[in-house]
């Protein structure tokens, strides 16, 4: 699935416009310059999995929204730390 961003996560420029897939997920990470920890905890996904995702596992529905909403700058990592954290205390 491709899916089209425009000034993904506010970064001017860095990934202005960015096409990407499970395939192209480890580029888009490694663009915003961040380890697979960092990136996919941010989605509520462990590293092991993460990685997995960037390896061609198929992202459950629920990451691609995230992941598109994320990108499109439509939410921001305030607005899911603090889902997270509604959902897992323990994630704060």
């Amino acid at each position: 699935m491709y899916m089209q961003t425009e000034n993904a996560v506010g970064t001017a420029g860095a990934l202005s416009t960015v096409f990407y897939c499970q395939y192209a997920l480890r580029r888009v990470r490694k663009a915003m310059k961040e380890s697979q920890t960092i990136f996919w905890r941010r989605f509520g996904v462990s590293q092991s999995r993460g990685s997995r995702f960037e390896q061609g596992l198929p992202l459950p529905a629920p990451v691609q929204i995230l992941l598109h909403l994320y990108l499109a700058g439509r939410i921001n990592d305030r607005d899911l730390s603090e889902s997270l954290a509604q959902i897992d205390p323990s994630n704060d």
